[in-house]
């Protein structure tokens, strides 16, 4: 149901950057504060409460611009190879898309969170979580389910997919985030709070302290969530590597022998996983491209959003910011382009390869980076409002946009093939050409659903999921 809110309100789950206290532009360290005449430093994880409440636009638009570039490719298919998913190795346009999405979402859980913690318990926020957390994969089932209407064939019915990927990712990535300890900071001495804090007379506490005081400072408060997101990549690789596949061996990555399809097989089973999968060409079937070892390393992605997240709680002025993003940004590009050409993991979305997720990981921090320097510190933002349409209801843009074609394709005359949609299609191949036909239709199909997006804005209806 759709509920009726305040533009800035979020009521969307991939859309919770909205709930947020955003950073003033003072010119004061806000971490300096006075007691009993003694100056010192707080600690990073008490700043976010004295944050003055404005809405961060530059995640609406680069969430609107994912949900653009999604409508367009989902119906793009056969048009430009750049809208077409990389049959295997390799990079696309369209391979942009999921890391990107995944990474907002990481970002928007804490901005969220960070007003939420302030009325609600833990407790109570992981069950809104979980609340959430089943209406995606809900939505994400009945999406396959629509496919298959008025007979559903049970037996054939696709369990992965996208909405079921991000409600992993971002279920697994709050629980992180609630519940694993922060290492708390203070000037004077290493005080315990909610965190862990290294023993004041072990070694730890000393190469701790002097790491706490320069750069990486937020990156070591939150340290044991790296920690988390590297045991988890590394259980992704032990299980790449280490699974025997049946004629194939251990550690291969072809289309035709890799454990990602081999695990499916085993656990979801072929009947339920994606019969179409762009690595076909290859011989690749049966694939999904949202299977269970990808969706592991997926959710490392989601982690790393909580990064950026924790920059714009805890950081003042927009240019520090900015630095903060940028460096990490150009060490996880870096990272990627080394694994693909030094490390022999290639770039796969397919198979969420390491070099795939740092490099999207980077990809999509610099552009969050450009979008918050235009947008929330130049104020350029009518240009990117139908961005900002699309990314205030994401999910109910996409989930129609799937789903529509599907629903007018049951009322058809003298014939399957015969309704409004195929009509279309048709029409705009044989007058356009076949390429430029299926573009024009795709772009179409995204243009109609901006404008949708629009609507809802400007009549301030946000759906909740």
């Amino acid at each position: 149901m759709p509920h009726h809110t305040n533009r800035g309100q979020t009521l969307d789950m991939s859309d919770t950057a909205n709930e947020y206290n955003q950073i003033t532009d003072e010119e004061r360290d806000p971490l300096i504060i006075q007691s009993n005449g003694v100056t010192r430093r707080k600690s990073l994880v008490k700043i976010s409460s004295e944050k003055k409440e404005e809405r961060l636009l530059s995640l609406d638009v680069v969430r609107g611009i994912t949900i653009f570039t999604m409508n367009l490719v989902n119906h793009a298919d056969g048009s430009y190879p750049i809208l077409e998913h990389a049959v295997w190795d390799g990079l696309t346009l369209a391979d942009f898309v999921m890391p990107f999405f995944l990474f907002i979402v990481g970002c928007s859980i804490v901005l969220s969170h960070n007003k939420l913690k302030k009325r609600s318990s833990r407790t109570d926020i992981l069950k809104k979580s979980a609340v959430r957390t089943v209406k995606l994969i809900g939505l994400g089932l009945l999406l396959a389910a629509i496919g298959y209407i008025p007979n559903i064939d049970i037996y054939r019915f696709r369990l992965p997919g996208v909405l079921q990927r991000i409600a992993i990712g971002y279920f697994i990535t709050v629980c992180i985030e609630l519940f694993v300890p922060f290492l708390e900071i203070s000037d004077e001495r290493l005080e315990r709070g909610n965190g862990f804090v290294p023993p004041e007379s072990s070694r730890l506490y000393a190469v701790y302290y002097r790491l706490t005081r320069g750069p990486l400072k937020i990156v070591v408060t939150y340290g044991i969530q790296w920690l988390c997101a590297i045991f988890i990549l590394l259980m992704y690789l032990i299980l790449v590597f280490n699974v025997d596949v049946p004629n194939c061996g251990r550690g291969s990555l072809t289309p035709k022998c890799n454990a990602f399809s081999y695990i499916d097989q085993l656990i979801v089973r072929e009947h339920h996983m994606y019969q179409y999968p762009t690595c076909q060409k290859l011989g690749c079937k049966p694939f999904d491209p949202e299977g269970l070892l990808s969706n592991m390393a997926s959710v490392v992605s989601v982690i790393i959003g909580l990064y950026y997240g924790y920059v714009l709680v805890h950081v003042t002025r927009p240019k520090k910011i900015l630095m903060h993003w940028i460096f990490p940004s150009s060490l996880f590009l870096f990272s990627g382009l080394m694994i693909h050409f030094f490390g022999g993991f290639p770039l796969n979305k397919n198979l969420y390869s390491p070099s795939f997720l740092f490099l999207m990981a980077g990809a999509a921090g610099f552009f969050l980076s450009i979008f918050y320097l235009v947008v929330d510190v130049y104020r350029f933002k009518k240009i990117f409002m139908p961005f900002i349409w699309l990314g205030s209801n994401s999910i109910i843009i996409y989930f129609l946009d799937e789903a529509m074609p599907t629903v007018i394709g049951w009322f058809c005359y003298d014939g399957n093939d015969n309704n409004i949609i195929q009509q279309s299609q048709t029409w705009l191949k044989d007058h356009m050409g076949e390429r430029h036909g299926i573009f024009f239709y795709a772009m179409s199909d995204t243009i109609f659903w901006t404008l949708v997006a629009g609507v809802l804005y400007y009549k301030k209806i946000f759906f909740k999921v």
